[in-house]
């Protein structure tokens, strides 16, 4: 080979080589998750990670930083680096554990909600003893109080969800606090108590023969449960969507938010993820930044209302 095709051939190689290093890299990013492995928000935010690695381009691995209530994770979301290379799972939980007292960590000041993704319906349900053969409408109107199961703590996100019902309902709650999700369902189930906030799933689950959905606190019918009323069909203008979804540090660039956004609309729009979701009583639905944050601005005053667990 003469030394011209050899001089060519390694300015070509050189261009190349200059041309690689001008391109993005597909640097991993971390999905931060700030409750530990197996609990219910690790159960819903775990299966979008492979769906926005897919759309993003690059690797998306879950981090889960449980503590504090979900307090560890938002304080490390917040701190972390503002490069898109991290982005935690933020929902309901985050405004009443600040109502609570328990932290100053303001998503709202410190953090962008990017894109809500996961939402699970979140539905009044009583048992048959209870109900007693009445309508819904009938049985809601039957009495002035109700005894209700919560789960105990500051971001019991149940809690304000039956809260809502009582004011809107004008009647009075007697709260009883359990120490699980899985101890107040059951407590519903027994008859021990008459009301209490389900899901899907728990109310078709094993051991739940006797729970009977009333309605769901939204403004429409869910898709999964079309049967289903809402709440204000049956009178009481109650709207309490449990949407979870991706915030980043206040400091990322728009052009990276934007980026985020956009695989976020994309893996909700994917009708793979939505069935695993449906698997776990969740919907996968896209939630824009703008529409987000102005969710998130009112849950902020919603909790600090003093309708929430501390109150």
């Amino acid at each position: 080979m003469s030394q011209p095709c050899n001089a060519r051939r390694a300015l070509r190689i050189m261009v190349l080589a200059a041309s690689l290093a001008l391109l993005p890299t597909a640097r991993a990013a971390d999905l931060l998750i700030p409750w530990p492995p197996g609990g219910e928000t690790d159960k819903l935010i775990r299966p979008i990670a492979p769906f926005l690695a897919r759309h993003l381009g690059k690797p998306v691995s879950p981090v889960n930083l449980p503590g504090g209530f979900g307090i560890t994770g938002l304080e490390a979301a917040a701190k972390g680096a503002a490069d898109g290379s991290s982005f935690v799972a933020l929902h309901d939980y985050a405004f009443s554990v600040l109502a609570s007292g328990k932290t100053n960590e303001d998503p709202t000041r410190d953090l962008s909600a990017v894109c809500g993704i996961v939402e699970v319906p979140s539905i009044l349900a009583t048992n048959r003893k209870a109900l007693a053969g009445r309508s819904p409408e009938a049985f809601l109107k039957s009495r002035r109080a109700f005894s209700a199961a919560w789960t105990i703590g500051p971001t019991s996100t149940n809690f304000m969800m039956l809260a809502l019902v009582e004011k809107a309902a004008r009647v009075r709650l007697e709260f009883k606090g359990y120490r699980s999700k899985e101890a107040a369902i059951s407590a519903l189930n027994d008859g021990e108590v008459d009301l209490a906030e389900v899901g899907p799933i728990e109310a078709g689950s094993q051991g739940s023969e006797n729970i009977v959905m009333l309605g769901v606190a939204s403004t429409q019918r869910d898709a999964g449960l079309p049967q289903l009323p809402t709440l204000k069909e049956l009178g009481f203008d109650v709207d309490y969507r449990i949407v979870r979804g991706l915030a980043v540090p206040k400091a990322t660039p728009a052009t990276t938010q934007a980026e985020l956004e956009r695989a976020c609309r994309a893996a909700a729009a994917d009708p793979a993820l939505d069935a695993e979701l449906a698997r776990l009583g969740a919907r996968a639905r896209f939630t824009g930044a703008t529409d987000l944050a102005s969710l998130f601005a009112a849950r902020r005053r919603l909790y600090g209302s003093g309708l929430g667990p501390q109150r």
